[in-house]
């Protein structure tokens, strides 16, 4: 079974499946800026090993606004079976980055924000 801590940390057993809920919170704890996301704006999501780099993660899964819809204006990132299956048991990272087509404040402009820094990504055997 999976298991997501209060610090964001995630214990899964390879292969299980899980949600991931995400709070698009572009602020912090004690001042929440939370988004609701536009046409064109995606959330990133990015299973890394220790050390590694964003481009080269494991496994990426990419959030859309049609996805928002969809789950009724709320964000969980999925993990199935074939993503873990076939990963050694072990510590690995997650990161969940979000992208706005058009950031109104930024003059309109695209912009990205960090909504997970790194964070343990536990799979167990």
């Amino acid at each position: 079974m999976a298991q997501m801590y209060k610090n964001n940390m995630i214990v899964i057993h390879r292969g299980d499946t899980i949600k991931i809920p995400v709070d698009l919170n572009r602020g912090n704890i004690s001042a929440p800026d939370y988004y609701d996301l536009k046409e064109n704006d995606k959330v990133y999501f990015a299973l890394l090993e220790p050390n590694q780099m964003w481009e080269k993660a494991i496994l990426k899964k990419t959030f859309t606004y049609e996805d928002w819809v969809q789950q009724k204006e709320s964000c969980n990132i999925e993990i199935d079976t074939e993503d873990t299956e076939y990963l050694l048991p072990g510590d690995y990272y997650y990161q969940v980055k979000l992208y706005i087509d058009s950031d109104p404040d930024l003059n309109n402009n695209e912009s990205v924000t960090t909504i997970i820094p790194r964070t343990r990504f536990v799979i167990i055997d």
